[in-house]
């Protein structure tokens, strides 16, 4: 068994404490410490560090962060503080946390979710596929017509 040196406290509401219990009586696991580190062990050992930022942002609810992320589309960072009711300092600071986790992109002044810009560049690159077999179908057929 392994050693457990560090204590996190854990603070959780209501509605959350009863879906821990349900699960410890499911699991016949009666300790809520264990049941929360078998849960944060499972999800490192099936998904990756990005995805579990981005699965640790759906549970921040109304919290500035999501709020932020949420508004990543294009927007500016004045935009986004104008659309989340919050200080553009504020807003400032989880744009960076955001790109420091890899969810957002930055393009300019304008902020995007990495999901679209990663929709746009497949697209480009379907697109220029797209040209440069319509250019190799042209050459093809003007050296057909030369040699004739």
């Amino acid at each position: 068994m392994k050693r457990l040196n560090y204590v996190i406290n854990v603070y959780v509401d209501k509605e959350l404490y009863s879906k821990i219990e349900e699960l410890s009586k499911k699991l016949q696991i009666y300790s809520k410490s264990r049941i929360i580190r078998y849960i944060l062990e499972g999800l490192f050992r099936k998904y990756r560090i990005d995805e579990i930022a981005e699965i640790a942002l759906l549970g921040a609810k109304g919290e500035g962060i999501r709020r932020v992320y949420d508004c990543c589309n294009g927007l500016t960072a004045k935009e986004i503080a104008n659309e989340t009711r919050l200080s553009v300092h504020t807003v400032y600071q989880h744009l960076r946390k955001l790109i420091k986790m890899g969810l957002v992109v930055k393009r300019g002044k304008r902020y995007y979710k990495r999901e679209i810009i990663v929709e746009y560049y497949k697209t480009i690159a379907k697109e220029k596929i797209e040209w440069w077999k319509r250019e190799l179908e042209m050459a093809k057929r003007k050296m057909g017509e030369m040699e004739k």
